[in-house]
Order: structure tokens, then C-alpha cells, then sequence
């Protein structure tokens, strides 16, 4: 039996994920500002790409602001965004995880902190935007993953192994680090 249709369920659940993930940058963000550590600038480039594509996400979801959802989508949209946010965070997890330990500071980022998070901001900007770009106008040059109700295709498209696949290796970046932080666990 179907449960009921709860539509406010998708933007409430996904303005608090938002918020946390905005929240965790600006504090990770402060973090490179008083330690100059190139893995929390990523890291909080992680937190603010996941904010950008919750947001998209929601904005795009089906029944939640239109019947088809915003943003000029089509039926892959939302599927692709939510995709591109579960396999695109632990890249920067994976970055975290290879850059140069956290007591070796970057004198750069130590003198030029604003200008390297405004820079690496507006990068992931980019990546996003260029994403949204992706999975609206150039959905032609992604795979179908959902077909109606039937998610099999995201396993056998290579799409659900591949996030996972990702997310293995991010905890594997982690596990390798020689001197374990807080923020590692």
C-alpha cells in the first residue's frame, strides 16, 4: 500500500541538510583562515558544493514548487542532480584526504585566505552551474538512469556503482592519513 504524498517533506528535510552544509563550510572556511590548511579549504568546498546541489535538487523536484519541478527540467533532472551530489562530495573528501597533513601550512593561504576561498568558491560555483547546465539543456548527453518508477537503471548504468565506488575510496583518502584529526573520524 502506497503511503500518502507528504509534498512539504522534500524542501523542509532539504533547507535543513542546506543549512547544516552552509554552516559546516563557513566553519571549515574559518578554519583555513586561522591554519592555512589547503585540506580545509577543500573540505569546505565540499560542504558548499553539497549546499549549492541540495538546493538545486529541491528546486528541481517533481510536486514540490510545480507539478514537473523548476528550472527548465525533464525527468532526469532531479535524479541526475541527486546523483551528481552523493558522487561529487566525496571527490572533495578524496582531495581532503591527499593533500599535505594539517600541520603543514600553506604560507599563501595563511597571507591570502579571502582570496583563495573567494577563488576556490567560485570555482565550485562553476562546477554547479556547469552541472545544472548538464542535467537540464544537456540531458542528451546523459545516460537514462530512472525510467518511471524502475531504479534498476542506476545500477546497471554504472551510475549507483560509481557513487559508491567513490564514496569507498573517500573513506579509503581517510584511513591512509598517517596522523588521524577529529575531523577525520
Amino acid at each position: 500500500v502506497p503511503l500518502p504524498q507528504v509534498t512539504p517533506f522534500i524542501p523542509s528535510y532539504e533547507s535543513a541538510l542546506a543549512i547544516i552544509d552552509l554552516v559546516t563550510a563557513v566553519l571549515l572556511f574559518g578554519r583555513v583562515n586561522r591554519r592555512g590548511s589547503r585540506g580545509m579549504l577543500a573540505l569546505g568546498c565540499g560542504y558548499l558544493f553539497c549546499a549549492a546541489l541540495i538546493v538545486l535538487h529541491a528546486l528541481s523536484f517533481p510536486g514540490v514548487f510545480s507539478k514537473n519541478g523548476l528550472l527548465g527540467v525533464n525527468d532526469q533532472t532531479t535524479a541526475w542532480l541527486y546523483l551528481f551530489w552523493h558522487a561529487g562530495f566525496p571527490l572533495f573528501v578524496i582531495a581532503y584526504g591527499l593533500l599535505p597533513e594539517p600541520y603543514r601550512y600553506s604560507v599563501y593561504l595563511q597571507n591570502q585566505t579571502g582570496k583563495a576561498i573567494a577563488f576556490t568558491s567560485a570555482g565550485v560555483v562553476a562546477i554547479v552551474a556547469i552541472l545544472l547546465w548538464l542535467s537540464t539543456a544537456g540531458h542528451d548527453f546523459l545516460p537514462k538512469i530512472i525510467d518511471g518508477g524502475n531504479y534498476a537503471l542506476l545500477v546497471t548504468t554504472g551510475a549507483s556503482p560509481t557513487a559508491l565506488g567513490l564514496s569507498a575510496l573517500a573513506l579509503f583518502a581517510l584511513w591512509r592519513r598517517p596522523r588521524k584529526t577529529a575531523i577525520d573520524l
